[in-house]
């Protein structure tokens, strides 16, 4: 028999070797970037990942739910999106794929959708019958269409490069942080961050140790568009999911986390850096903000 569940972070090997198999054009390490993010908590893309397992708890499919406000076809600004959907070649016809869509349709009304959207490649007639099989009305078909644009080179000989612009942001920085939520509750914790430039913008990586053991890991990559101006990504994740701007030591960047916005800024002062955010919610659906007091590595004092 069949069950569905949640993921965690135990289905990471087997959950990755699905995602390979479902996108192939994907490496490996890059699905294990994702799935590293989503276990640590930033869950835009998907929003929701539910395992289908055996009696013995082997995994034997997975589906990808989140929440868009625009799906072509569909007559709300809320639906739920089924992203991925893959079902291993020795379970299929045993009705798992079929316990999957139904798992998400739970998970999809309990977040107040009332329509499911999902797609397929116009060539996979098979998973076109089993869509339909299970409900779904075709709305359209459609090809996608990209274009490399060639950028401007500026008097620097590199487009759109200011690797110098986050010269006073960067290193490796340790200190201590304190967050406050809407109901008057407070924490503090351990950070180590680094921030360091890349050809075409910088990178940041940060650690959250907490004072109930629980530990944050999470990288961001900002690519510069304009003077000044970056978009925001997660390694292996699908796009940019905010933007931000440098002038001299201080940045700011926004961002959406699933149901979440969230910002963040930087103010380098000498070997120091103060790091001030929030976001419109956190675990418990309370609004958060955060400070926290930096020292670049090697003054800073061990967390």
């Amino acid at each position: 028999m069949t069950r569905i569940r949640s993921v965690t972070a135990a289905d990471a090997d087997a959950w990755g070797r699905m995602r390979l198999a479902l996108w192939p054009e994907g490496s490996l390490s890059e699905h294990q970037v994702a799935i590293e993010q989503y276990l640590a908590g930033h869950r835009h893309e998907p929003q929701e990942v539910l395992l289908a397992v055996t009696e013995a708890n082997v995994p034997v499919g997975v589906a990808e739910v989140s929440i868009r406000n625009i799906v072509d076809g569909c007559r709300t600004d809320r639906v739920a999106y089924l992203e991925g959907w893959y079902v291993t070649p020795d379970a299929r016809r045993q009705g798992v794929g079929r316990a999957l869509v139904e798992a998400a349709e739970t998970w999809a009304i309990n977040q107040g959708c009332v329509e499911l959207g999902s797609d397929t490649s116009i060539e996979n007639v098979v998973s076109h019958s089993a869509h339909r099989a299970l409900g779904f009305v075709e709305t359209g078909q459609l090809r996608t269409f990209r274009k490399d644009l060639v950028v401007p080179v500026p008097s620097t000989g590199h487009p759109l490069s200011h690797a110098h612009a986050i010269d006073p942001l960067s290193g490796t920085f340790k200190g201590d942080g304190t967050w406050h939520d809407a109901a008057g509750k407070s924490s503090s914790y351990r950070v180590v961050q680094t921030n360091a430039a890349t050809s075409d913008g910088f990178d940041v990586t940060f650690r959250h140790d907490f004072d109930d053991g629980s530990v944050v890991d999470a990288r961001f990559a900002m690519t510069w568009i304009a003077p000044h101006v970056f978009r925001l990504e997660v390694p292996g994740g699908n796009g940019p999911i905010g933007n931000g701007y440098v002038f001299g030591g201080y940045c700011h960047y926004h961002m959406r986390v699933g149901e979440s916005f969230v910002e963040a800024s930087y103010r380098a002062t000498g070997d120091a850096l103060d790091v001030f955010g929030s976001s419109t919610r956190n675990a418990e659906g309370l609004y958060i903000a955060w400070r926290e007091t930096l020292r670049r590595a090697p003054y800073a004092h061990e967390a």
